[in-house]
C-alpha cells in the first residue's frame, strides 16, 4: 500500500508463525496472502542467507497447499541450483534436503511415486541427522516415504515406515487432527492391503 516500507527480514518473523498457522489450519488462500508481504529473496546465490532460503520454501510449501505445484517446483529447483551455486552450499544442506522434501511431495501427488522416493529418502536422512529422534518433522517425511512406497507396490517398505511415524505421533498427544490426518489417512490404506 502507498505509504508502506517494503518487507524486511525482521518484519518476516512476524509474518512468518501466521502462514505456518493458516496452512495448519487449511487457509491455503490466506496463507498465500500472507506469503506476498515476506521480503525477496536476493537474486544470487552469494547473496543468499538463511532467512530469504526459509522463507522461499515456506513460499513454495504454500504453493503446494494452494494447488499450484508447477509454481512451487519452479520455486525449489531454482532455490536448490542457486544454493547448489554458491560456496555456503555444505553449509545450507538441510535447505536443499527441505527443497528436495517439496518437490517429493509433489512428485507423489502426481502419481511419480518413483521420481519421489529419492528425493523424499534424502530429506528423511537429513532430518534424521538434525532433528531429535522423536521430531514430528521426521514423522512428516516419513508418512510421504511411506505414501510413495505404497503407490509404488512395497507395502512392506511403507508398513515399516508408518509404524515409526505412529511411534512418533504417539510421543506427542500435543499434535493436532490437521497433523495426524495423513498418518490416519495412509494407515486406513495400508489396512486394505
Amino acid at each position: 500500500k502507498a505509504g508502506q516500507k517494503p518487507a524486511s527480514q525482521s518484519f518476516d518473523g512476524n509474518i512468518v508463525p501466521r502462514i505456518q498457522l493458516a496452512l495448519a489450519q487449511a487457509q491455503y488462500d490466506r496463507a498465500a496472502e500472507l506469503s506476498r508481504r515476506l521480503s525477496v529473496p536476493a537474486a544470487d546465490a552469494s547473496r543468499l542467507n538463511m532467512g530469504q532460503i526459509a522463507n522461499a520454501l515456506l513460499t513454495a510449501r504454500v504453493r503446494v497447499a494452494a494447488g499450484q505445484p508447477a509454481q512451487a517446483l519452479a520455486s525449489v529447483r531454482g532455490l536448490r541450483n542457486d544454493i547448489e551455486a554458491g560456496a555456503l552450499a555444505p553449509y545450507y544442506r538441510r535447505f536443499t534436503a527441505s527443497a528436495n522434501f517439496i518437490e517429493g511431495c509433489v512428485d507423489l501427488s502426481r502419481g511419480n511415486a518413483d521420481a519421489a522416493i529419492p528425493l523424499l529418502q534424502d530429506a528423511l536422512a537429513e532430518r534424521e541427522k538434525t532433528l531429535d529422534a522423536d521430531a514430528p518433522g521426521i514423522a512428516e517425511v516419513q508418512i510421504a516415504l511411506a505414501r510413495s512406497y505404497s503407490n509404488a507396490g512395497d507395502i512392506a517398505k511403507a508398513r515399516v515406515l508408518a509404524d515409526a511415524a505412529a511411534a512418533i505421533e504417539n510421543v506427542h498427544q500435543e499434535l493436532g487432527p490437521q497433523y495426524r490426518r495423513p498418518l490416519q489417512n495412509l494407515q486406513a490404506k495400508l489396512a486394505h492391503h
